[in-house]
């Protein structure tokens, strides 16, 4: 049985997402807490990767 609005297969949420276009990075909120969500956006950065910064 599946819910209403819910795909009826594993991973039907990301069918059709673009992942060579973008990345979803998240921070766990004990990184937030102790301030390393810049030095872990920082790492990545320093492997060539671009981002672009969102907020909740």
């Amino acid at each position: 049985m599946t819910m209403p609005g819910k795909p009826s297969w594993s991973g039907g949420v990301v069918d059709g997402v673009d992942w060579d276009r973008w990345t979803v990075i998240l921070c766990k909120p004990d990184c937030a807490e102790t301030g390393l969500t810049d030095r872990v956006l920082e790492r990545i950065a320093a492997c060539g990767v671009t981002s672009s910064a969102g907020s909740t």
